[in-house]
């Protein structure tokens, strides 16, 4: 059986402690767990603000007069509150690895088991966003069939968390040495983005 990697330096969580014990109260060293990269809280805040503020903005100077702000803050108020939600759901995602299987609780609180013995490769990819020069780091964990069993997108995850669960696999892993547009990740990986990403 692979053996596990040394966690992340910075895996703890908020309260601070690290790893997590078992029954006898002894640290669990096989275990670790992935949490959303620091910071991704605020960033999504700001962009939501800045998207949401001057189209509200004119709202409220159109209806304002006719009485119809209220309406506005309702809906201002509905549309915050789906974000918050969103945005919390988003950050009690996590990547748990015990050494043989790696669990993913997603967004919605749904889990996904990953047995690592079912990854036959590791694939890193550097992916240009749409329409900017700033890149990603996405992995992918790839099954004997060509199917990808996890991916992990940097936008959400810590580059270094990324790089420690593709070593800590243990699979053979393929690394692309420049950053890739979508487009060219579809020509040299076909069937690792989903539909709406092409």
């Amino acid at each position: 059986m692979r053996q596990p990697a040394a966690p992340p330096h910075h895996y703890c969580d908020a309260s601070g402690d690290r790893g997590r014990v078992n029954g006898n109260g002894e640290a669990a060293r096989d275990a670790w767990v992935l949490r959303p990269r620091a910071g991704l809280a605020r960033a999504a805040w700001l962009t939501f603000f800045a998207l949401t503020t001057p189209l509200f903005a004119v709202l409220y100077w159109l209806l304002a007069p006719h009485n119809g702000w209220r309406v506005v803050f309702a809906a201002h108020v509905a549309v915050a509150l789906v974000f918050a939600a969103f945005t919390a759901a988003v950050l009690h995602t996590r990547i748990r690895f015990d050494g043989s299987v790696i669990t993913e609780t997603g967004v919605f609180g749904g889990r996904r088991r990953v047995p690592v013995a079912d990854v036959a490769r590791v694939l890193i990819l550097d992916v240009y966003q749409p329409g900017a020069l700033d890149t990603h780091r996405q992995l992918f964990l790839i099954g004997r069939n060509d199917a990808v069993l996890l991916r992990l997108r940097g936008q959400l995850w810590q580059q270094s968390d990324i790089d420690a669960l593709a070593a800590a696999v243990g699979a053979p892993m393929e690394r692309e040495t420049q950053p890739l547009a979508r487009r060219e990740v579809k020509r040299l990986h076909p069937g690792l983005l989903r539909w709406f990403e092409r």
